[in-house]
This record gives structure tokens, C-alpha cells and sequence, in this order.
């Protein structure tokens, strides 16, 4: 099977947060103009790359899932809750539960970032109620 792929060019522009910023910063030194003064050449280069990383901003919780996928077991129930959201489900090492409640986060219009998520996310073996 033949697959055409093009090339990604780099733009201008600032990055999109799905856009690797080293390839926008390739693109603005590619741009640099060509003065014969070096010093302006490189206060050009400084400003364009503070303003390209300084834009960039963390995937948010909804945009970071997907392609994940978690194996097909089950050794118990989880619950993992976030600011105030929880989810328990029959999770393998809490993995389908943590999706679960990215989901969740996802229908409930939340745009915290992936890493403010994991960062504050905890996920406990649900109580059995067992004693």
C-alpha cells in the first residue's frame, strides 16, 4: 500500500499547542534576517523564540487521551477523583479508572491541563466495604 505523507512545514505563526515548539523555533531561525550586524540578528532570534515558547501552552486533560489504552483485566475496583470529580470503575491497576475520569472531566467542559490532572489526581482501590 502506497502512502503519500507530506512535509510538515514550519509556519510563522505562533505554535499550536499540539505543534512541537522545536519545530516552530527550526522555522524562526530558518526566518532570521540576514543582516550583517550579528547583534541584531540575535536580539531578532531571542525576542521571536521568548514570544513562539512563551505562547505555547499544555495540552489540556481532553486533547492528551487519546490513542491510551489500558489492558484487558480487572484485579478490582478504583476510585480516582480530581478536584472534586470521582469515578470508580473495575479498573487493572486503576488504569481504566484514571481514563474514566478524564472523560468525565472531558463531558463536564473541564479544560485543566493533563499535567495539573495527573499532578493532583488520586486514585485508591475502591473500599469494599469488607472487614
Amino acid at each position: 500500500m502506497n502512502e503519500q505523507r507530506s512535509s510538515h512545514k514550519p509556519s510563522m505563526g505562533f505554535p499550536s499547542p499540539n505543534e512541537p515548539a522545536l519545530s516552530v523555533m527550526a522555522g524562526l531561525a530558518r526566518a532570521l534576517p540576514t543582516s550583517r550586524e550579528p547583534l541584531a540578528s540575535l536580539a531578532w532570534l531571542v525576542l521571536a523564540l521568548t514570544l513562539a515558547t512563551g505562547c505555547a501552552e499544555e495540552p489540556g486533560v481532553c486533547d492528551s487521551v487519546d490513542g491510551e489504552a489500558c489492558d484487558q483485566c480487572s484485579d478490582g475496583e478504583f476510585t480516582c477523583t480530581y478536584d472534586g470529580v470521582s469515578v470508580t470503575t473495575d479498573a487493572c491497576q486503576g488504569c481504566q479508572t484514571r481514563l474514566a475520569l478524564f472523560d468525565e472531566l472531558c463531558a463536564l467542559g473541564r479544560t485543566d491541563s493533563r499535567a495539573e490532572v495527573d499532578a493532583s489526581m488520586v486514585c485508591d482501590p475502591a473500599d469494599s466495604g469488607a472487614r
